[in-house]
């Protein structure tokens, strides 16, 4: 049986997000902390402020959180929850259950993070939905931030701090990934029993390779700034498929070729075409 994820972004300046399946879509709101550490120069989109060297780009995993009784918790295993901060302070991130977006600033030494769409898929474990509770609540609090080495936390203004998170990956060389989606052409991305064929490994020469699920794909691929990405041309074997397994290779090459953005989050990559719709996605191999 065909799942659809209809998991299509819309355009960054946007910052909305359809939830997954028949996910509804909402509002995280918040209201923006003030003061603290961190490195100057981040923005909202359209803003003339360059963004902060020291975050735009970067991807982090959860590894800790502040609970109600003010106590540090560890994140809950499973899907990674995950922080990206993007360009002119774009914000994506994951909380181990729904996907968010929103955007950051970063203005002399205060870091403000704004909440926006967010999925509604129910957490079924009361872990997961703690955890969730606490992101939501709190990274609208957030005042301010250090980085040391592979570590990132997030302090409130009073100097406490709310969450902790770990370096996740900052580029697609050298990485190879399992594919969970493939946009059909329709605007809607697909998974199904034969998607779990397909691969991506984009190698430390620029050199794209992946299984279609019968034939090899393989051409070049570059990457720009901190998410631009072009992949191909693109050629395959020449293998006979069954009718069904050609269609979703078809498709697979042409929606990779037609990526123009790349967003890793922990261990989640999704490509966009130039309108930010999900061309695929994929979890890291390994």
């Amino acid at each position: 049986m065909r799942l659809r994820l209809l998991c299509i972004l819309a355009a960054l300046g946007a910052l909305t997000l359809a939830g997954c399946g028949d996910d509804e879509t909402t509002d995280a709101g918040g209201s923006p902390g003030s003061t603290a550490g961190g490195s100057p120069g981040t923005a909202d989109a359209g803003s003339d402020r360059s963004a902060d060297a020291g975050l735009t780009g970067s991807s982090w995993v959860l590894a800790s959180y502040q609970d109600a009784q003010g106590a540090a918790v560890e994140a809950v295993g499973g899907e990674a929850a995950t922080l990206s901060f993007g360009d002119e302070g774009s914000l994506n991130g994951n909380t181990g259950c729904n996907v968010f977006a929103g955007g950051y600033t970063v203005d002399g030494e205060t870091l403000t993070i704004t909440l926006g769409p967010t999925t509604l898929r129910g957490c079924e474990d009361p872990a997961l939905q703690a955890q969730e509770t606490a992101l939501t609540q709190n990274l609208p609090k957030t005042a301010g931030y250090t980085i040391e080495g592979e570590s990132l936390a997030l302090t409130a203004e009073d100097g406490t701090t709310l969450f902790t998170y770990t370096a996740g990956l900052s580029g697609l060389v050298g990485t190879s990934w399992q594919v969970t989606g493939v946009n059909n052409g329709r605007e809607a991305v697909e998974s199904t029993a034969l998607t779990e064929a397909l691969t991506a490994e984009f190698g430390d020469d620029g050199t794209f390779s992946g299984a279609g699920g019968c034939n090899q794909l393989g051409g070049p691929f570059t990457t720009t700034g901190t998410d631009g990405i072009q992949i191909g041309p693109l050629q395959t074997t020449m293998m006979a498929c069954d009718p069904d397994v050609e269609q979703l290779e078809a498709q697979y090459s042409a929606a990779l070729q037609a990526a123009t953005t790349y967003q890793i989050d922990g261990n989640v990559l999704t490509l966009r075409d130039a309108d930010g719709a999900t061309q695929v996605t994929a979890t890291l191999a390994g």
